[in-house]
Order: C-alpha cells, then sequence, then structure tokens
C-alpha cells in the first residue's frame, strides 16, 4: 500500500511517517523544507509542485490544519489551511484515482455538551474559528463524491509534553 500523508511536517504527520515508513511506500507534503527528514520508503514534496504530477498512492491523508496553537493562525491561515487546502486535495485526490480520503478533524466542530456524550446530530460549535473552518472542511469533503472517512480527533498526542493538549 501507498500513503500521502498531506502535511507531513505536522505533529500528526511527524508520527504517522514514524509508524508507517518501514511497511509502507510514504509521500508527503511540507510547507517549510528546514522540518523534513529522512526516513526509508519516504518521498517529500510540497503542493504547489505535485499540481500536474501523477502521485501514485492508495490513500491521501490530510493532517493539514490551522488551530489556537498554531505558529501562524491569523483568520487567512485558518481559512487556507482548514478549507482551502481540503478543494487542492480533493482535486489531487481525484486526478490520481486515490481509494480513500482520509481527513483528519476535530471534535471541537461540536459544542460542549452537558452530558459530555457528543452524536453526530449534535449541535455545531458556530463560535469557534477552529469549529467553523473544520466544519467547512468536512462539507467539501462530503459533497466532493469521493471515498471518505472523517476522523474527528478530540486532541493530539503530545510527545514533546506541551502544555497545551491534554493527551500528553
Amino acid at each position: 500500500m501507498r500513503i500521502f500523508i498531506a502535511g507531513g511536517t505536522s505533529s500528526i504527520g511527524k508520527n504517522l511517517i514514524h509508524l508507517l515508513h518501514k511497511k509502507y511506500k510514504i509521500t508527503a507534503s511540507y510547507r517549510n523544507k528546514n522540518k523534513i527528514f529522512k526516513k526509508k520508503n519516504l518521498k517529500w514534496c510540497t503542493l504547489d509542485k505535485i499540481k500536474n504530477k501523477k502521485i501514485s498512492s492508495d490513500i491521501l491523508i490530510n493532517c493539514i490544519v490551522t488551530h489556537e496553537n498554531s505558529k501562524k493562525n491569523d483568520i487567512y491561515e485558518y481559512i487556507n489551511s482548514n478549507v482551502l487546502v481540503i478543494q487542492r486535495l480533493i482535486t489531487l485526490f481525484k486526478k490520481n484515482k486515490f481509494k480513500l480520503f482520509l481527513n483528519l478533524s476535530t471534535i471541537s466542530v461540536y459544542e460542549k455538551s452537558l452530558s459530555g456524550v457528543i452524536y453526530e446530530k449534535s449541535k455545531k460549535n458556530k463560535n469557534n474559528i477552529l469549529a467553523i473552518t473544520k466544519i467547512f472542511g468536512e462539507n467539501i469533503v462530503k459533497n466532493s463524491n469521493i471515498n471518505y472517512l472523517n476522523l474527528r480527533l478530540p486532541s493530539v498526542i503530545d510527545f514533546k509534553k506541551n502544555n497545551y493538549n491534554w493527551i500528553n
């Protein structure tokens, strides 16, 4: 199996590469060349440079996100990373005939529940820029007529012990 990881230098992207590179061929995208690293079965590219190239992968995993703790987290970054990049990835997905689009999203698309239980039909959070942009991104994926899975993560495991994650 071949996997394309969009956002390979993100926290989740790096961890996925470390977990998967021995068994699978990985192509990963980066925005900052200074953050790339070498691993067996790993090739790097930028999203801009692959527009017209054929990517030979079965699964596309979207790890690109702007959130409250991102170094750049102005409104432009939220819209670009959480909405516009999704459109570019779907175009890439269709052009290269991937089999599955795995979109990593956030549970914060929902309002907090008094019972602590959240359902698919729970009320959406419209008071948080992360939630709003992730909802838009999820809807773009949903309406794109592709094989996809949205994973709404409650948090990210932080192996560096940063204080901003409640799971570390």
